[in-house]
Order: C-alpha cells, then structure tokens, then sequence
C-alpha cells in the first residue's frame, strides 16, 4: 500500500487535492471572506499545482480572483522555516 500518487504498480491511497481546495475556497467565500493572499509551495511541486488550481477555480465560480502579486510560492519543510 502506498499513500500518495506514484507510478508504481501497487494500491494507492490519494487525496483530490483539487476539490478538496476548490470547497475551501467556497466555504471560505460563503463565510464571508472576499480578499486572499494565498501562501502555495512551488508550483512545480504538482500538490501544490492542483491545490492552487482548485483554490483558484473555487473563489472564480464566486467573482472572485487574486492578483499574482497576492500568491506567494516557497519551498514547506523545516530546513527552509528555520532560514527565514
């Protein structure tokens, strides 16, 4: 068993990365919230890639989207924590 995407060819269990940020950001929207400043590890990081995305489709089917300058990418572990 193994917990995450891989190629790899074993049982696999994954999260929907994408709808998952997509009913954050609805939520979020129907709490009232309007303006975001969104902190995503690299976009090369394809996680980071399909949480953006959905985050991003989410707050789009309300109206809503977020400048560039508003999305911050940076590396999560606890080496890079401890250099800022």
């Amino acid at each position: 068993m193994i917990v995450g995407a891989s190629a790899l060819e074993f049982s696999a269990v994954t999260a929907d990365n994408h709808d998952a940020a997509r009913l954050l950001a609805d939520a979020l929207v129907r709490a009232g919230k309007r303006r975001f400043v969104i902190l995503a590890a690299p976009i090369a990081e394809i996680t980071s890639k399909d949480r953006l995305d959905g985050f991003l489709q989410g707050l789009a089917e309300h109206g809503i989207s977020v400048p560039e300058s508003d999305i911050v990418h940076r590396p999560f572990s606890v080496t890079a924590d401890m250099q800022t």
